[in-house]
């Protein structure tokens, strides 16, 4: 079985509903055993998440927190990553070259899914 990797942040009551969605998700589809799940929540500066939200500026100070927290992921050894907040997906490119591994994307996914 894979392990997802689930970076929160920004918002982590999304991280913590997501991961709850995943479990009995993957229960519903599987009774024998749950999956591995690693999450790390990036400490982040509540001035910076606040700059970012509000007034869409620092990008430049809230991507180090980002990569070095996918690096850890990728490093304990999840097989791909997920990021429940939407707003992290401005960092996608960023984040995927930072990291060996699938980085999923709900716009891209979502964008899939919609067209078929």
């Amino acid at each position: 079985m894979k392990t997802a990797g689930i970076i929160g942040s920004l918002g982590p009551e999304t991280t913590s509903e997501f991961y709850l969605e995943l479990i009995f998700g993957c229960y519903n589809k599987n009774k024998e055993s749950r999956p591995p799940i690693l999450v790390w929540n990036v400490p982040l500066k509540y001035a910076i998440e606040e700059d970012l939200l509000k007034k869409a500026v620092g990008e430049e100070r809230y991507l180090p927190y980002l990569v070095s927290g996918v690096k850890i992921l990728e490093k304990a050894g999840a097989d791909f990553l997920v990021m429940p907040c939407n707003s992290l997906h401005i960092f996608t490119d960023q984040i995927r070259k930072s990291v060996n591994i699938l980085v999923l994307s709900i716009v891209e996914d979502t964008g899939k899914f919609l067209k078929n």
